[in-house]
């Protein structure tokens, strides 16, 4: 699961003893559309990378990765039926904007584009241990009820399985006597981290933006008010002279 970043979700989680069925709801969404996102990731890095063995793997990768993602919007919708969530009908077309546009994915460079073939394949491994752990410790969280435990326990396993082909890449290419993978795995821990502060951060500084933005426009509105009176005043136009 490449492009999400796990430790922002789970933040309130931590703090609630019990989570409501709306609560679980969105969750499972995001899950969702967590999935979703590495699908496209994998899904463009099938398509860019010259390796005829990659590229089948990349292509496994991104078709469970989508298959996680319906099964996550799935159990979504089925608990939608039950409760008063509210959830606009759309058309195929329009869901499908709406998971891009959630994603920013539109105008984005896929991550393959930014790695080299190793590092991306470390990126893979490192993510893939992260997202299996996660999904792990959901599945025995008491305050999922057992459909859900049962869910996460499942994609926690298959996590795995991509784990174990990118680690035996690397592997392969260490016997190989390919430089440069302990380099690359520091790499993208580095890499990882950076992203994930970018991506939390994200929100403070629109806040901080939007903050300066309304410091600005308050600032000059009177400022302006008082130099076009001043100017007014200063020429004595008259409003009914027709020159």
């Amino acid at each position: 699961m490449p492009s999400f970043n796990f430790k922002d979700t789970f933040k309130s989680l931590k703090k609630s003893k019990e989570i409501k069925k709306t609560k679980s709801i969105n969750y499972l969404i995001n899950f969702g559309l967590a999935e979703f996102g590495s699908a496209l990731d994998m899904l463009a890095a099938a398509e860019l990378t010259h390796n005829k063995k990659l590229k089948k793997g990349y292509l496994n990768h991104a078709i469970d990765e989508f298959r996680h993602a319906e099964m996550f919007f799935d159990l979504a919708k089925k608990y939608s039926k039950d409760s008063c969530y509210k959830h606009e009908k759309n058309s195929p077309i329009s869901e499908l904007g709406e998971k891009i546009r959630y994603l920013n994915f539109i105008g984005e460079k896929p991550i393959y584009s930014e790695l080299k073939e190793l590092d991306f394949i470390t990126f893979v491994m490192i993510s893939e241990q992260a997202a299996q752990k996660y999904f792990l410790s959901l599945s025995s969280n008491k305050n999922f009820n057992n459909e859900m435990r049962e869910l996460f326990k499942i994609i926690a396993y298959e996590e795995g399985h991509h784990v174990i082909y990118a680690k035996k890449e690397l592997d392969l290419r260490k016997k190989l006597g390919h430089k440069g993978i302990k380099k690359s795995y520091y790499y993208i821990k580095w890499y990882r981290f950076k992203t994930d502060f970018l991506s939390n951060s994200r929100k403070y500084w629109v806040l901080i933006g939007n903050g300066l933005l309304n410091f600005i426009f308050y600032l000059f509105i009177p400022i302006t008010k008082l130099f076009s009176k001043k100017n007014y005043i200063e020429k004595n136009i008259d409003p009914y002279s027709m020159t």
